[in-house]
Formats: C-alpha cells, sequence, structure tokens
C-alpha cells in the first residue's frame, strides 16, 4: 500500500469519527412529533442531536418524555 492511500484511509477513518463522535446513535422512529432515537451517546449529546434533528422538522426544540436504556422517546416541540 503506497503512502497516498494511507492517507486516504487515515482521512476516512478521521472523519467517519468525528461526524459520529464514536458512538452509534440512530432514528429509530418518526413519527408526526415523536422521535425514538437509540443511543450509546452520553444523554447530553443525545438532547443535542434530538433538538437539532427537531429544528430540521421546523419544530423549536425537543423535550425528552423518557428513557430506557439506550433508548431515549423524544417529542418535537
Amino acid at each position: 500500500m503506497g503512502a497516498s492511500m494511507k492517507k486516504i484511509l487515515l482521512l476516512t477513518a478521521l472523519s467517519g469519527s468525528l461526524l459520529s463522535g464514536c458512538y452509534s446513535t440512530q432514528i429509530n422512529m418518526s413519527m408526526g412529533n415523536m422521535r425514538l432515537i437509540t443511543s450509546s451517546a452520553s444523554p447530553q449529546d443525545v438532547m443535542d442531536f434530538a433538538s437539532k434533528t427537531c429544528k430540521s422538522d421546523f419544530y423549536e426544540g425537543a423535550s425528552l418524555l423518557s428513557k430506557a436504556g439506550k433508548e431515549y422517546r423524544f417529542k418535537c416541540v
């Protein structure tokens, strides 16, 4: 493997970890203004993610309804 190929792989790995923050966060359900998010990130990071998600759907933010393990239920407000 050449040096340029190693640089490309390193950049790809770095950008991937920066985007995910080394945690997996995903929306499992989006129905109306409800969001079910599964994440291994810190609760504050999940709240920030939910707020950004709701704002991108033209809401003002997110309100946490419940947390069970790695599942968070939010209501967009």
